[in-house]
């Protein structure tokens, strides 16, 4: 998909306005940069890759981002409870799959 011009800078509009909370699972290779991106778009980061904390946070996000990379159990049971609860709620979802 392509976007207009005028497409990305509504977008661009948007995210300084709305400042969208992004949930984020992932690894502590990843976690410092993947920070300072959604930072640099005007986004709010909140990393955690507690199990108990997985299904409340996509009550708060608008968005959810869970990086396999380096797995553990804890982060993939995490994974595996904030997605079924993004789903049930609309939150979307990106996978970024790293190596696999």
């Amino acid at each position: 998909m392509t976007l207009s011009p005028q497409r990305l800078a509504d977008c661009w509009d948007a995210l300084d306005i709305r400042r969208p909370l992004l949930y984020h699972i992932t690894n502590l290779v990843a976690m410092s940069g993947q920070a300072h991106a959604a930072l640099a778009v005007g986004a709010a980061p909140v990393m955690s890759f507690h199990p108990g904390e997985a299904e409340a946070f996509p009550d708060a996000a608008d968005g959810l981002l869970c990086t396999i990379g380096t797995p553990t159990e804890e982060s993939m049971e995490a994974m595996r409870r904030a997605v079924v609860a993004a789903g049930e709620r609309g939150i979307p979802v990106v996978l970024d799959p790293v190596g696999y």
